[in-house]
């Protein structure tokens, strides 16, 4: 919209404003001053004005509202909402493909605006063409890779115009992550009312803005790039009150088959934050994806009800490497170590564990371990001590999380040998100094399918 049939429309509407009931303006004009006191604004806006046109929840009426980046809000709640458009025009809004036209014509003067396409307006209001958003949680043993799979799910999802997700740079714009913990709440995940010191010279003033969270920072950048995929990764989902963290957000899970909500909220700070307008129902878009993580061996941090659960798909990550990953595992996180004087590797010691874990001790599977429950380091492409990294990151576990259960459980068997270890310290000192640890229920299975046995057999058949 041109600034002078802004001008023009508005000296139109001030006329008719003193010829009948102020009641017809809005409740931001209530004075012939207010009305006065907006030429000055409009002396300072751009050539070009811009508005938006968008659909009401039912989507099937629209709305115009004002572009919020680009600083017109006032426009159109202070200005053009005073002027009387039920006498001095009409408005004609025509629907082209996936974008509307609107024409504003008025009937004093015979004055018209020009028409708008909001394609033009402003890319990031393009119609988003990708994948249909969803909810969904990898859910696994610790160290399983959950977060790499949620990078490989991010990368198969984006739009073409979107550049690849680094998991390893933290300054991907389309990705928005959270990590949540026992003390994670509402406020941190939806936003809070802050105050504000203000310095003006000498004195000091404070006001209460509204600092948004995670969700409502990875919303607003859906509704502004709504022409790509916007991700929100929350990790260790278990680990909090969920249900205290999503509050009133839950009830935009429900999703339609385009991903959009189903059904709308009543927020005044969400709304305000997203769109400029805190009486608007906010709505989760179908370009903003909600993806959690929950490790199993967590799952009693914080139970989940089967309402929040229903409301996600659940991918299961394996405790297996896959095949097409096992060359890469093999040279990168596989090192061969001594237990209890049998050599042995990382994949078969954490696969024969986890199969000692559930078959022996009875347990079940959120006990078990992944791949990447170490990952080991290597200096001038050899492993970096082993053996102290096993001890240093897995043996607690292993003490408290597997051999204290199955102690409460009165197990027939054990992973270490009985009545030798009565603490954890001399557990520690004994695995140390290289002394046998483990039971021999346990060891009878290692050294069969590892790196070691593979080359036992390659010297058997050479000699």
């Amino acid at each position: 919209m041109n600034k002078v049939d802004i001008v023009k429309a508005f000296g139109n509407g001030f006329r008719e404003y003193n010829e009948c009931d102020k009641y017809r303006y809005s409740k931001d004009v209530d004075s012939e001053q207010d009305m006065m006191n907006n030429f000055d604004y409009i002396a300072s806006l751009p050539e070009k004005v811009y508005f938006k046109i968008e659909e009401y929840a039912d989507e099937k009426r629209i709305y115009i509202r004002s572009v919020k980046e680009k600083d017109y809000q006032k426009t159109w709640n202070s200005i053009l909402r005073g002027i009387p458009f039920p006498k001095i025009c009409k408005i004609r809004i025509v629907k082209k493909e996936n974008n509307y036209q609107f024409f504003i014509d008025y009937l004093v003067n015979d004055l018209k605006c020009d028409v708008v396409d909001v394609s033009e307006i402003n890319e990031e209001t393009s119609p988003y063409n990708g994948k249909t958003a969803e909810n969904i949680i990898y859910y696994g043993a610790p160290g399983t890779g959950k977060s790499y799979g949620v990078s490989e799910y991010v990368n198969d999802h984006i739009c073409e115009n979107q550049e690849k997700y680094d998991a390893s740079k933290d300054d991907c714009k389309y990705v928005f992550r959270a990590t949540l913990h026992p003390e994670y709440t509402y406020s941190d995940f939806v936003g809070q009312v802050m105050p504000v010191v203000e310095k003006n010279g000498d004195e000091k003033s404070i006001t209460y803005d509204f600092k948004p969270g995670v969700f409502t920072e990875a919303l607003t950048y859906a509704e502004k790039h709504s022409d790509g995929a916007v991700f929100l990764v929350l990790e260790e989902l278990s680990r909090a009150n969920v249900a205290a963290v999503f509050g009133d957000v839950f009830q935009l899970l429900d999703r339609k088959d385009n991903g959009r909500s189903e059904y709308g909220i009543d927020n005044a700070l969400i709304a305000n934050a997203v769109y400029g307008d805190e009486e608007k129902k906010v709505f989760i878009p179908g370009n903003l994806f909600i993806i959690g993580t929950v490790n199993t061996s967590d799952q009693n941090v914080f139970a989940m009800d089967t309402a929040f659960k229903r409301r996600f798909n659940w991918k299961y990550v394996s405790i297996d490497v896959p095949e097409e990953k096992k060359a890469e595992f093999n040279q990168d996180n596989n090192p061969e170590f001594m237990v209890d004087g049998i050599k042995t590797d990382w994949l078969e010691f954490y696969t024969e564990l986890d199969k000692f874990i559930t078959s022996e001790l009875g347990m079940t599977e959120d006990k078990q371990i992944g791949p990447y429950f170490i990952k080991f380091r290597k200096k001038n492409n050899e492993y970096d001590e082993p053996r102290e990294i096993i001890r240093d990151k897995l043996l607690q576990y292993l003490w408290d999380d597997v051999q204290g259960v199955a102690r409460n459980m009165y197990a027939e068997k054990t992973l270490f040998r009985r009545d030798e270890f009565t603490s954890y310290s001399t557990l520690y000192d004994a695995f140390d100094k290289g002394e046998n640890v483990f039971s021999n229920e346990f060891t009878s299975r290692l050294g069969k399918s590892g790196k070691a046995a593979a080359d036992d057999e390659a010297s058997d058949q050479n000699d």
